[in-house]
């Protein structure tokens, strides 16, 4: 009986409506794992920075950055991304939010063995969407999809799943997201301003 009070009492906080998403104006920075299927020798760590600024109360512009690398048989790979977007976000119910946004980027490769280099890039458009699900006050789960429209090479379908949690000014988050021939772990810290 204490555990369906607790249970019941966790619900009704729940439903209420949360006016503020926490802030829409943030910086993240995450440490990020990237695994490439055509270069599956490498296993590329590095960072990723990530700014939200809105422009309206359900519109947003975010850039985010992503520098990543590894060194395997004698190979120093690395990979570069900068990706500009917008969005619309779209309150379903009290405890989810509907995000729609649209981007270009471009991504690029370098390969360096001594004396050798290669590189390779690309630019693309991106459509993707997000739901945002609010356990709780202070916990959020995302899951999203969507697809990156490559210039060069194969587009990428892609689907991520994540979580954080909320604190004061400051969120604490885990995030993996599998490309069609990629995926990317990540641990993320965020500042709301």
């Amino acid at each position: 009986m204490k555990t369906l009070l607790v249970c019941g009492a966790l619900f009704l906080s729940s439903a209420q409506v949360w006016a503020n998403d926490q802030g829409s104006d943030f910086v993240e920075g995450a440490l990020v794992q990237r695994e490439f299927a055509d270069y599956d020798v490498f296993n590329a760590t590095g960072i990723k920075l990530h700014l939200n600024k809105s422009l309206t109360e359900r519109t947003f512009v975010e850039l985010e950055l992503l520098i990543a690398s590894d060194e395997a048989i004698d190979i120093d790979f690395s990979v570069s991304q900068w990706h500009v977007k917008t969005g619309y976000i779209h309150p379903l119910t009290a405890r989810v939010t509907a995000h729609y946004v649209v981007g270009f980027g471009t991504i690029g490769f370098e390969f360096e063995r001594g004396e050798e280099y290669a590189e390779t890039d690309t630019t693309y458009i991106s459509l993707n969407t997000q739901l945002q699900y609010r356990f709780f006050e202070s916990v959020v789960g995302f899951a999203g999809t969507g697809i990156q429209k490559w210039r060069e090479g194969s587009d990428q379908k892609y689907y991520q799943l994540g979580a954080r949690r909320d604190f004061d000014q400051w969120s604490l988050g885990a995030s993996y997201m599998k490309y069609s021939d990629s995926e990317t772990f990540a641990l993320s810290g965020r500042y709301r301003f």
